[in-house]
C-alpha cells in the first residue's frame, strides 16, 4: 500500500492564513511551491516545472489538470505585484501527495527539480542574448575570453563566449 508523508514531514508548509489577507484562503492545504514576480530563474524553473509535473500526474489519474486536490493561484501582493502557489489538498490522492514529497525533496537535495531541462534552457538564454549584443558589446567579450584563456582557438571562442554570457550577464 502507498504511504504518504507530505503533510506531516512539510507540516511547517501547510498555509495559514496571513493577518492582513483576505483574498483566497486555502486553510489546511500544502503550498508545494510559490513563486514571484521577481523569483530567480531558478525558482522559477521549478515552480514551471512541479506544475507540470503535477498536471501530469493529474492526467494519469484522469483528474482535471487544475483541480480542487492539486491547482496553482494567484494572489496580488503590495511588495512584489503578485504571488503564485501551487498547492496540494489534505484529500488528493497518495500519488499526488508522494509526488509533491519527491519533488520538495529533489529540491532540497539537489536545488533543482531536472538539470538537464535547466542547463538547457540557460544555454539557449544565453545564445540569444549573445546574439542580440552589439558589434561593440561582442569584441569587448572577446577580448575578456582571450585575456582570461590566452591560447584559444578561434573554433572555441564562439562557445567560450556563452559560457562568460551565461556566467556573468543571466541571474542564477
Amino acid at each position: 500500500m502507498l504511504k504518504d508523508t507530505l503533510f506531516e514531514d512539510y507540516a511547517e508548509r501547510i498555509w495559514k492564513t496571513p493577518s492582513d489577507y483576505g483574498g483566497h484562503d486555502p486553510v489546511g492545504e500544502l503550498t508545494l511551491l510559490a513563486r514571484h514576480r521577481d523569483s530567480s530563474r531558478m525558482e522559477n524553473h521549478n515552480y514551471t516545472r512541479a506544475l507540470a509535473a503535477l498536471q501530469e500526474k493529474c492526467a494519469e489519474l484522469s483528474l482535471p489538470a487544475n483541480n480542487e486536490l492539486a491547482y496553482d493561484w494567484r494572489a496580488g501582493h503590495w511588495a512584489v505585484g503578485w504571488v503564485e502557489y501551487i498547492m496540494i489538498s489534505p484529500e488528493a490522492p497518495v500519488e499526488i501527495k508522494m509526488l509533491g514529497e519527491d519533488l520538495l525533496g529533489e529540491i532540497a537535495a539537489n536545488g533543482l527539480i531536472d538539470h538537464e531541462v535547466y542547463y538547457e534552457q540557460q544555454w539557449e538564454d544565453a545564445d540569444e542574448l549573445y546574439r542580440s549584443l552589439s558589434e561593440e558589446e561582442v569584441a569587448d567579450i572577446e577580448v575578456q575570453v582571450r585575456e582570461e584563456n590566452n591560447d584559444i582557438a578561434d573554433e572555441e571562442l564562439e562557445n567560450l563566449c556563452l559560457l562568460f554570457v551565461r556566467d556573468n550577464y543571466l541571474e542564477d
